[in-house]
């Protein structure tokens, strides 16, 4: 029993290895379908300066706007053990890549506002915060992106429309 237990560790370690070196990560990517195989990017193609927060708020059939309620903390994930398990590393890149996504777009013009409501990170996002379970009194919902550096104070990145809610 203990032979094999070697026989796996030492395997998994190969594995492991080896998709840390290789580049394209085709055959590790094929190998690893469960994601057990961890992906380091320290320092390519630039490390990690900021992190995000998605906060949401309802308006009130009476017209108030309720106060900001914080959604993903993309740092509040992190525990002392994500080093060996971390099955939420997926959503927090996805959250991640939405959230970059949606902060190059410009907001400056009308027409870019219309086609910023109408992308696909923007529907996405919008979609999660519309199917929280709402007070009785809401009538809309809005959702806020906030950047933080490592040192400095957070600021506003992207503010949604009031949507809304069916």
């Amino acid at each position: 029993m203990e032979a094999l237990i070697i026989i796996i560790l030492s395997g998994y370690f190969i594995i492991v290895l080896y998709g840390h070196f290789d580049t394209d990560n085709a055959i590790t990517n094929h190998m690893d379908s469960f994601g057990l195989v961890p992906k380091w990017n320290f320092f390519a193609p630039t490390p990690g300066i900021h992190n995000f927060y998605l906060l949401y708020r309802y308006q009130h059939a009476n017209g108030i706007v309720g106060k900001w309620n914080s959604l993903y903390d993309l740092e509040a994930y992190r525990k002392p053990t994500c080093f060996l398990w971390n099955p939420k590393r997926r959503i927090r890149k996805a959250l991640f890549d939405l959230f970059a996504t949606l902060i190059l777009e410009d907001p400056s013009t009308e027409e870019n506002r219309k086609l910023i409501r109408l992308s696909i990170p923007y529907l996405i996002i919008l979609k999660k915060v519309s199917s929280l379970s709402a007070p009785i009194s809401a009538m809309g919902v809005q959702f806020l992106i906030m950047e933080n550096f490592f040192e400095g104070p957070s600021k506003s990145v992207f503010t949604s429309d009031v949507h809304p809610l069916t």
